[in-house]
């Protein structure tokens, strides 16, 4: 049964067709069913036997929202990156193909590699061990490069979106508010007044100059990069925003961090990722900056919440979660005593 409301083999012929090239067959080879969009990986053979593989998104109908807008501003956005990235031999985003605003369907070419969560979960030992190090240090490097490339990559004018510390402060507390009334592991407000007190210190030893802005990506994850031998791939740009570049550079560090709660990842392991992955960015000591450490806490204390909602768990997930609850809080308390 077609998952779409409208046949892909015309959309396929569309986007040939605007490139002056008329095909052959066309294969639907998987279909992915997302709460917000359908994704179907395609396999297209040309009339001249050229063969490629795309995606093809088509955006579910969202009440309130103008879709044609939606999809035109992602394709917009892709095409925006693309420009940015397409000189580059190992730095690499998605390329965006053909966009039909009418139909809410976006095309971009498909990327090889494995995400990076996928091969390290696979690729480790019981024990911690693992038969690729030198491999996996490769892709901590290029993903350290891959973001310094990009947040080096100029900011237009009137984006700059530098932030203050009463931001920070409104923000946090938000969601420290809910852990300490919605969750009962130990984090009270006393805690919350610490991480409070720790974050103002620490804003009070930035040097000058230190809050600097570039693009974010926003969700620079270890699921969100694919890697192969020729690079890294970063995937899901969904917004061109600009913000703290210490919030991309902690939020892929606390990825490695998540690691460390694992049976397979040795402390010391993941401990050498973390050091490539910022010789990689080109900063190895910049993990000892104020901003990286306010930073770094914001994305534990997010999936701390995330991580406490054990009524909303399974029973084997509670049993992980309270294990990386457990060692969470060590970790805050010992940061803020």
């Amino acid at each position: 049964m077609n998952p779409f409301p409208f046949v892909p083999e015309e959309i396929i012929k569309d986007y040939a067709a605007k490139n002056n090239r008329d095909v052959d067959t066309v294969k639907v080879q998987k279909i992915l069913k997302r709460p917000l969009s359908v994704v179907a990986r395609v396999h297209v053979r040309l009339a001249d036997q050229a063969t490629e593989t795309v995606y093809l998104k088509y955006y579910r109908s969202l009440p309130g929202k103008d879709m044609a807008e939606v999809v035109q501003r992602d394709f917009d956005t892709s095409l925006f990156w693309w420009e940015r990235f397409k000189q580059s031999e190992r730095f690499n985003v998605i390329e965006p193909l053909y966009v039909d605003v009418v139909n809410h369907v976006m095309l971009t070419r498909e990327s090889k590699g494995d995400d990076i969560q996928t091969y390290l979960n696979k690729s480790g030992h019981l024990f911690g061990t693992f038969d690729d190090k030198d491999k996996i240090m490769e892709m901590m490097r290029l993903c350290g490069g891959w973001l310094r490339y990009f947040q080096d990559i100029p900011v237009d004018a009137g984006e700059e979106n530098r932030i203050t510390l009463e931001y920070l402060l409104d923000y946090i507390n938000l969601r420290m508010d809910r852990i300490v009334e919605k969750t009962h592991i130990g984090f009270d407000a006393a805690l919350q007044e610490k991480v409070n007190r720790y974050l103002r210190d620490q804003w009070a030893r930035m040097d000058a100059g230190d809050n600097t802005i570039s693009y974010l990506h926003s969700d620079f994850s270890l699921s969100n990069v694919l890697f192969d031998e020729k690079g890294v791939t970063v995937l899901d740009f969904t917004k061109k925003e600009t913000g703290s570049v210490y919030k991309d550079l902690t939020r892929f560090f606390h990825q490695l961090i998540l690691l460390s709660y694992k049976p397979s990842f040795k402390k010391a392991f993941v401990n050498e990722m973390q050091r490539q992955f910022l010789q990689g960015y080109g900063d190895g000591a910049v993990h000892e900056k104020p901003l990286f450490r306010i930073f770094l806490m914001i994305h534990v204390i997010n999936h701390l919440g995330k991580s406490a909602r054990f009524w909303e768990q399974s029973t084997r997930g509670k049993l992980y979660n309270r294990w990386v609850v457990y060692n969470v809080m060590k970790r805050i308390k010992k940061a803020v005593a």
